[in-house]
This record gives C-alpha cells, structure tokens and sequence, in this order.
C-alpha cells in the first residue's frame, strides 16, 4: 500500500490498493491471453469488381483420401453482374471469369451465390433468373457443364458436403426466396452428372424434369415452406448429419434437419429472425445473429431458450466465426465492428474498429473465414484481410506462460510467490503452491517506432532489499520500478539510450545497473532522477553480471572474463582478474570514454574492446 514509501498509509493509498486488489483477482484478468485475439490493421486489397462482392469462398485441394487440405487451393471473389476471380493464398489475383445466362442475349445476368465443389472440380452459381450453372474447372478451365433452369424460384443460398467414402452420396443444399430448402443427391464418383460426353458440351434440364429423374445419377429432396421469408443462411454439418438454415421470420427462424427428411426436426424462434449463424462441433451448440443485434448461443438439442445471449453490437450482425472448438466467438456487424467473446466465462475479450469505411461502405460485407491459417476475409468494395487469433506454437508456450525465452525468475519469501520476466516483454506472477497465475503486466517496456508503440524485451530484473518492489531493465537502456502485486508502474530510469541492461542490483537506498556500456550506473532509489551516475570504466567489454556480498565488495564481470572488485561504499575498483588466468592478477586500467563513442550494440562494444586490448 505505501507506493510513496514514506512509511505512512493515507487514504488514497488504501483506496487505490483496494480498487486494484479487486482488479487484479478479476476472473476474466487470470485467463487473460498473453496476445489479442486481433491486433494491428488489416490489409486492404483492391477487388478487380466493377461491382462490391457479394460472396467470398474458397476450393480447397481434395487429397486423394478426399480429406480436405486449407493451405491449398485457391479463393473466389464474385460479384452480381457475375465476375468471379480467382486468388491465390496469398490473396494475388490469378484469373477472371464470368459466369453467364445462355438464354440473356442483352440483360446481364445477375448472381446470388456461389459454391465450390472440389471433389468433382466443379463451380456452382445460382442466379435470379432461376437457374444453376455448373462450370467445370479441371486444368483452370471455367467451362459450362450443366444447366438447372426454370426453378420455382432463385436460390438464395447454397451449401456443399462430400464424404470421404466415396460409395456415399454428396449433397448440395439450397434455400430459396420462397422459404423453401432443396437438397440435390448425386453421387461424385467418375464426376457423377457432370462428366463431359463427347459431343454435348452443355446439358440443360428443367427443374421439373430433374423431379423426373431426366439429369442421369441426381436426384432431389425437397422441405417446402420452412421459412416464410427468403433463406438467409444454409449449411450441412457432418458431424450432425444435418443441415441447419435461418430467415428474418418470427416462426422457423432457425430451422435443423436431417438431410432426407426422416428423423427428427428442430425449430428455433427469435422475434426478429435470424440472418446467419455458425455451429461447434465439440459442444454441439449454434452461435445465431438476428436485426436486433445480438449474439445468443444455442443448444442444439434445446430449441426453447438460447444458453447466452450477448449484447453490444450497435448494428445489425452480417457474420460469425468461431475458434478453439467454440470457446471464441467473432461477430462482425455491419458498421465494421468486430466483438470477440468468451463463451465459457460469457464476457467480452476485445472490440475491434479497425476496419476503414472504405472496405463496404453501405454496402453488404461478405466474410470468408480460414480455419487453418486463421485469416479472416472481409470485402465489398475493397477486400480487408485479418488475422485472428494467431495460432499457439505449443512447443514454445500455451498461450498463458511465456511466449519467448524467460531471462529471469526470482521467488519473493515475503509474499510467497514467483514472479518471471522475458523476452516478450511480459511480466508474470505465479503462485508457486496452487500453480496459477496471479498477475499478468503486457508490454512492461516499450518504446517509440515511427509512431507505433513496440514492446522491448526485458533482460533483467530484482527485488528491492525488503522484497516489496520489483525492478526491471530492458534492452534499449530502460529501467523501471514496479508494485508487482498490482502492475503498478511507479518510477522510470535510463542507463543509456540503445544500450542493454544486463543485470540490476538493489540496495538500501541505491539502485546498480550494469550493461553493454561497460561500466556500472548508480541511481538512487527514490527515482526522483531519470539518469545516474556512471562509475569508472573498467571493463573493456559488455558487463553481463554481478555479484554482491553486503556491505562491502561488488564484482561484475564482462563478456571477455574479466572480474573486478568494487568497494560498495566509494564505488572504487580495487582487484580485476581474467577467468582465463584466475591466479595472477592483472592491473587495473582506466579506459577512457566519450559519450559519443559509446556503443550501443554488442558488436560494436565488442570491437572496440578489442581494439583497447590490441593498443
């Protein structure tokens, strides 16, 4: 409590201890991740549409098990008039194509959907002139195969599902503008109804004569009237065996099935409809969005009342994504907000506003989500792309220790607890008895980069003699002084600007700092001063540790073998030795420094100590 350190205790003080004693013991503050979910800006693109995107998908590579592979295959951007363009990975345009009514000689057509089937290499789009034109895109063709015309209405949107054993059905689903759900059975071995026959190039059909089986190898369910307003969303999920669908409709609003029709259905209500939604499979819930800007989570199996509800956007929802098998959930809502959620603890972790105005406009966003690289694709009039939540390399951290190398650890006897420091620039307190952390401080040191805030790792640290303070040096010269139990920063020091800190050492009333300009550095340790005193130089090279024996001698030694003897009391060096040779001791010498040839680099420093040693 005494951060003024007068040996007194005043009511701000006391005040301020509580406030922060309660923050601190936050539950959300214990399991705080070391990174944001999303940090930084996005990459904007420019489209190559004359018109803003209305969809944004992806055709993965089928291995030869028919297992799907993220990291190959290529994205497709399409647009109403038509226009699809294909993008590499890597988001680099590749090919432009167009997919085309054969029946409109002067109308454009107009374009609602797209949809990949890798298996058999064909693409998929639906149309307001109620067709569906399937193009085959084996060796970068982009040729019509087949035709489905004269729906009963346009198909909305569509969704696609293979199964790894090919001898098993693959199923296209599609929702209308009439609330109607169609599924299209046809089995992908040999390409199934879209192998090319010598000689008919394009097979046209009509709707009701696919009812009639007349399109060899496809044939069709269909659940009527599900929904009274236009299907918004539809998707298959394997690991459901069904499909679930939504529309802005009080009754039906979020409506799952089997993919036949034969087993039990689910009806889920919302007052003001559903727009979209997505499902986890590891806890077999659905996260759904309506117009009344909230985010609810399902049971899958519990229609009657969402599990959670959250709440914050100002805007209607246009997306949701979900991470580490549904434990985060990304909603982003049409005025470019982004909320990452919680959804054990049901809180809120971040509120992304990044995204320039110049991405959509008032136009609809379409969102593509990656699930192995994490990229998050956002477009319509340009193409934002984020990256969230960067993946944990498990080897290295969990993703609540430390995510680089730890440089010190020290156990405090009074208040029972360990405390870490590290390269990330992190400061953490754990209880060594319980196993948990207690304090995590981010970005402890920092400094200035062309206007943005970069962390500096930290290279050393320790306690004050009555073991209620910590002190930190970092690598650009920077030392501060903490209240370890609350984050608390209270005093900041330099020993050099660009020069590393390699060790602190704290006594009663004075603080030493050594480090890569070869000498030590005195400060006193109320921290009233920025910069201290420099003692002698010594060292001919970086002093890279200390050693105390109170009250009398100080040792440090440097990156050559050196060790010389200081008396704690005049700060006068009195003995140096050379690990190399321990039983002869050598002269002290006083090397002679201007400010302006001190070098804030290891090599550099390196280098000039050799060229003392060779004068």
């Amino acid at each position: 409590m005494d951060t003024k350190r007068d040996n007194l205790i005043d009511w701000d003080e006391f005040v301020s201890h509580i406030l922060l004693e309660f923050q601190v013991k936050d539950a959300a503050a214990m399991q705080q991740s070391l990174t944001l979910p999303l940090e930084g800006y996005p990459k904007i693109l420019r489209t190559n549409h004359r018109h803003p995107i209305v969809k944004i998908t992806f055709c993965p590579a089928v291995k030869p098990d028919r297992t799907i592979n993220y990291l190959h295959g290529k994205y497709l951007t399409a647009s109403h008039e038509g226009a699809i363009n294909y993008w590499s990975l890597d988001m680099e345009l590749e090919r432009s194509v167009k997919s085309e009514s054969i029946e409109l000689k002067v109308a454009i057509s107009w374009i609602t959907d797209v949809v990949c089937l890798p298996d058999v290499n064909i693409v998929c789009t639906s149309s307001t002139e109620r067709e569906l034109r399937f193009y085959d895109t084996t060796a970068n063709k982009f040729e019509l195969r087949v035709v489905i015309m004269s729906m009963k209405y346009p198909v909305t949107c569509m969704s696609y599902h293979f199964n790894q054993d090919i001898t098993l059905d693959s199923c296209l689903t599609l929702g209308d503008s009439g609330g109607n759900i169609r599924t299209l059975f046809f089995n992908s071995k040999e390409k199934g109804p879209f192998y090319h026959t010598p000689g008919i190039d394009v097979t046209c059909v009509l709707y009701e004569g696919l009812l009639q089986g007349r399109l060899s190898g496809m044939y069709v369910v269909e659940f009527k009237n599900i929904h009274s307003e236009s299907v918004r969303q539809v998707k298959y999920y394997t690991p459901l065996g069904s499909f679930l669908s939504c529309a802005t409709c009080a009754k039906n609003s979020l409506f799952l099935s089997d993919a036949y029709g034969t087993k039990s259905r689910y009806s889920f209500n919302v007052s003001k409809g559903v727009t979209c939604f997505n499902f986890s499979k590891e806890f077999f819930f659905t996260s759904s969005r309506g117009p009344d800007c909230l985010v609810r989570i399902w049971s899958v199996f519990v229609p009657k009342k969402p599990s959670a509800v959250f709440q914050g956007h100002l805007a209607p929802i246009c997306s949701i994504i979900m991470q580490d098998a549904g434990r985060k959930v990304y909603s982003l809502s049409k005025d470019r907000c982004i909320k990452v959620w919680d959804v054990p603890d049901c809180n809120i972790i971040l509120t992304y506003i990044k995204i320039p105005a110049e991405v959509g406009g008032q136009n609809p966003l379409a969102t593509y989500y990656n699930p192995t690289n994490r990229n998050f694709i956002v477009g319509s009039i340009r193409i934002a792309i984020l990256l969230c939540g960067r993946q944990v390399d498990e080897e290295e951290t969990d993703g609540y220790t430390h995510s680089k190398c730890v440089t010190k650890a020290l156990y405090n006897p009074l208040f029972k607890c360990i405390v870490t420091v590290g390269l990330d620039s992190h400061i953490i307190v754990w209880d060594p008895w319980k196993g948990r952390r207690l304090l995590l401080v981010k970005n402890a040191h920092t400094r200035m980069v062309y206007g943005e805030t970069k962390p500096v790792e930290i290279t050393a640290a320790t306690f004050d003699p009555g073991f209620q303070l910590l002190l930190t040096g970092s690598r650009d010269g920077s030392i501060n002084m903490w209240n370890f139990n609350t984050g608390t920063c209270i005093h900041h020091m330099e020993i050099e600007n660009n020069c590393e800190v390699t060790s602190v050492t704290w006594l009663k009333g004075r603080i030493l700092a050594v480090g890569w300009n070869m000498h030590v550095t005195e400060f006193a340790d109320t921290g009233k001063y920025i910069h201290g005193k420099s003692w002698e130089t010594r060292h001919t090279d970086d002093v890279l540790c200390t050693a105390v024996r109170v009250p009398h001698t100080i040792v440090t030694s440097s990156y050559s073998g050196e060790l010389i003897f200081w008396m704690l009391e005049t700060g006068q060096a009195y003995a140096r030795y050379n690990v190399s040779k321990p039983l002869e001791r050598l002269k002290l010498a006083l090397i002679k420094t201007t400010k302006g040839s001190k070098e804030s680099g290891a090599s550099s420093s390196r280098e000039s100590a050799k060229s003392l040693k060779s004068e």
